[in-house]
């Protein structure tokens, strides 16, 4: 199985407080541009961001490794888990 990649930096070109995230594995690769404004993005959250992106959009299983670090199940580990119990 391929692996992916999982890159983030400061885009400062972009303005302050922006992100630049690219997942790239050997099917394509998705960038992500993020500003949270006056929220405080961590760097799991932005990457979780650009995992939850690449997978849909792509379909493979190039992200598992990186899923799994940053605790992210896959759509067919979501497809599989029995649904929520909705809070009244």
């Amino acid at each position: 199985m391929s692996r992916a990649t999982l890159t983030g930096r400061a885009a400062p070109e972009l303005g302050p407080g922006w992100r630049c995230v690219v997942v790239d594995c050997p099917h394509a690769t998705t960038t992500v541009h993020l500003n949270a404004g006056p929220v405080q993005l961590t760097d799991t959250d932005a990457a979780r961001v650009a995992l939850a992106r690449h997978d849909p959009a792509e379909g493979c299983a190039c992200t598992r490794e990186l899923r799994a670090h940053y605790g992210q199940p896959t759509l067919s580990e979501r497809a599989a888990a029995p649904p929520r119990r909705r809070r009244r």
